[in-house]
């Protein structure tokens, strides 16, 4: 019997380490580089239950990650920084809005952030605590993981910030 346990314990461990990624990403190859888009997921919720959505696009010639998101309030409010924890890693910055428009009963506000890509690489940790805290002068409103879903994701976000290492162009050196 124990056997048998174990024998599912270990098909579980490696189906979850061997997850296809392929349908978590594009890719497209520009004259500048390449173009990775992480396709837009769904891990935090407010403590209304309401969603934060984002997406990830990085791009290659600049190292950088631009996060495209999307969350839902009950009155429009014009936001100007975010803060991304995960663990003890932490991305702040500013974010330029995109649009704020009523959605059937609520405010659905499209915001965008970029910043140097390995700031990003270190956020997906499957056992950190993380949380996202939207701010203007007047607010702060904060998202935390869905625990189960960000520990389902944080590995295929690994998997693919590792893919984007590894296909980086090495450096050309200039002296």
């Amino acid at each position: 019997m124990r056997y048998i346990a174990a024998c599912f314990f270990m098909m579980f461990c490696l189906s979850a380490y061997g997850q296809n990624i392929k349908k978590h990403y594009v890719s497209k190859i520009e004259a500048e580089g390449v173009i990775y888009h992480l396709l837009p997921v769904s891990l935090f919720d407010d403590e209304e239950g309401e969603d934060f959505s984002y997406e990830l696009t990085y791009t290659s010639w600049n190292d950088t990650i631009a996060m495209t998101f999307t969350y839902i309030l009950p009155e429009p409010s014009q936001m100007d920084s975010i803060r991304y924890i995960s663990g003890k890693n932490e991305i702040t910055g500013k974010i330029e809005q995109i649009y704020v428009e009523p959605t059937a009963k609520k405010w659905a506000h499209r915001y965008r952030m970029a910043d140097k890509a390995e700031k990003f690489f270190q956020l997906y940790s499957p056992t950190a605590d993380a949380e996202i805290n939207i701010h203007s002068n007047t607010q702060e409103h904060t998202y935390r993981a869905k625990k189960r879903s960000w520990r389902k994701y944080a590995p295929i976000g690994q998997k693919i910030f590792e893919m984007i290492r590894l296909r980086q162009s090495p450096r050309s050196t200039k002296q």
